[in-house]
């Protein structure tokens, strides 16, 4: 009989693969975070991924935080609880300490401490040195296999879509831009890059948590300001699951704007689909393109990241990204899984 296991978030997207991987290992996984306050269904495990959506992405009160450890203490009674390590802290959070109370009380309750990366757990056991003696469990890389099912129509077909021309060197830009200094480096290093035939693909959004409404108005204007001046295909708007691999594969590049995370789903996501990453020299995203011919830049340098993107226009791209389809398949989940659940299964 299968054991279940309750992974508490509500993201549609990116649990899919951990479904898959623990169906694998004969764990039968059921979705939601009203599924842990309501306290329904026993579950062997409990797996977590971001602490702050257990407050709904928002600062938690001392009543919240209360709240969530007598149903943290309640369920690890019957379940093992598993953490995965995305943040330190949440994005653009600032320096409040009630957040690492938060992420505290769930590295307390852990049976196991998931890290996506090695450079992860040490600078966990760093920032929260309770920790150190705690049941960490290393499995490099995040499994994004799944998305290729959606895979339906050739690059041509994709370019033709977003008005690109077959002789461009596409960059995409995708996923959230979390600080104006991230809009400023690639604003910037696109002006800088001495590259004739590159074409920037933006798919992006703004998400600035601490902004105000006027702020985010402001922001928004810089934005369109910057696009305009870059000459880039604007794409910012929301993007079902499914459209994601035609998106990517319109592009021949995938940029990775981050500046001081420990890590971003982007360069998984991007060498999964076949293509080649320009990452910052940044905790686990370096890790993840470790022994590979991807681009790198200096974090926050618009000069570094300008030399990559002509580096890569004079790169034979597809060659590298069918190389990063074979290396992205060693972050499978259903080899994760079983680390995880072994190591859950002896604490």
């Amino acid at each position: 009989m299968n054991e279940n296991l309750l992974i508490c978030t509500d993201d549609s997207a990116f649990p899919q693969n951990f479904i898959s991987g623990y169906e694998k290992n004969c764990v039968t996984p059921f979705v939601g975070t009203k599924n842990f306050f309501l306290d329904c269904g026993a579950a062997a495990y409990t797996h977590f991924f971001w602490p702050e959506e257990m407050c709904d992405w928002s600062l938690p009160s001392r009543s919240q935080i209360s709240h969530l450890s007598a149903m943290l203490e309640r369920r690890s009674g019957g379940s093992k609880i598993i953490q995965s390590v995305n943040n330190l802290i949440p994005h653009e959070s600032g320096d409040n300490q009630i957040w690492k109370e938060l992420y505290q009380l769930f590295y307390r309750h852990a049976d196991v401490i998931h890290h996506f990366s090695r450079i992860s757990k040490e600078i966990v056991c760093r920032e929260f040195p309770e920790t150190r003696s705690a049941n960490h469990v290393i499995h490099t890389g995040i499994d994004y296999t799944k998305i290729q099912e959606f895979r339906t129509v050739s690059r041509e077909a994709a370019r033709k879509r977003f008005g690109l021309k077959d002789d461009e060197c596409v960059f995409l830009i995708f996923g959230a831009i979390r600080s104006m200094q991230e809009l400023e480096l690639i604003r910037s290093a696109w002006k800088r890059s001495q590259a004739k035939n590159k074409k920037l693909l933006f798919a992006g959004r703004l998400n600035l948590r601490q902004a105000s409404k006027l702020k985010m108005k402001v922001a928004q204007r810089t934005l369109r300001a910057a696009l305009w001046e870059l000459k880039a295909h604007n794409h910012c708007k929301f993007i079902p699951e499914s459209e994601v691999p035609e998106l990517f594969d319109a592009a021949d590049a995938t940029i990775v704007l981050r500046q001081n995370s420990l890590s971003s789903g982007i360069p998984c996501l991007a060498m999964t689909l076949g293509k080649y990453v320009i990452v910052p020299r940044l905790n686990a995203m370096e890790e993840y393109v470790e022994g590979t011919e991807n681009g790198l830049y200096s974090p926050g340098s618009a000069e570094d990241l300008a030399g990559a993107i002509d580096l890569a226009t004079k790169t034979n791209l597809k060659a590298i990204g069918m190389k990063n389809i074979t290396h992205a398949k060693q972050w499978n989940w259903e080899v994760g899984a079983l680390k995880v659940l072994n190591a859950a299964k002896n604490t």
